[in-house]
């Protein structure tokens, strides 16, 4: 199952905070623990048709590093510093888990999204 997704955050000089997570397949998830309720309702929603999930955001090696600390990571393909795949497991409890397939779409379509309409 492929799922669109994106994070917003809260930035200071150093620190980035996500506070919501929208996607295409889920409802939006708020707060700080928004990255696992996000992962959660895709196991509890599709997890028993599906055992994969390509995730697709626009500079996806931002939005990882919120799912990151969620998943167990199989491999991951870069260039450069932009991260293109990674591939790991989502564990919900012992023994269920689902796959996750992070994808970058910037490094196909390298405009930002504003300019997604006009294209």
């Amino acid at each position: 199952m492929t799922v669109f997704f994106d994070f917003e955050t809260i930035t200071n000089e150093l620190i980035h905070k996500p506070y919501m997570v929208c996607s295409s397949a889920t409802s939006t998830k708020e707060g700080e623990k928004c990255a696992f309720y996000f992962l959660r309702e895709l196991y509890e929603r599709y997890g028993k048709v599906y055992k994969t999930f390509v995730l697709i955001a626009h500079n996806a090696g931002y939005d990882f590093r919120f799912l990151q600390e969620h998943l167990v990571l199989d491999n991951m393909i870069e260039r450069g510093h932009n991260i293109l795949q990674v591939k790991g497991k989502f564990f919900y409890s012992k023994g269920q888990y689902i796959n996750i397939v992070l994808k970058d779409s910037y490094s196909i379509i390298t405009m930002p999204l504003k300019k997604f309409g006009k294209c």
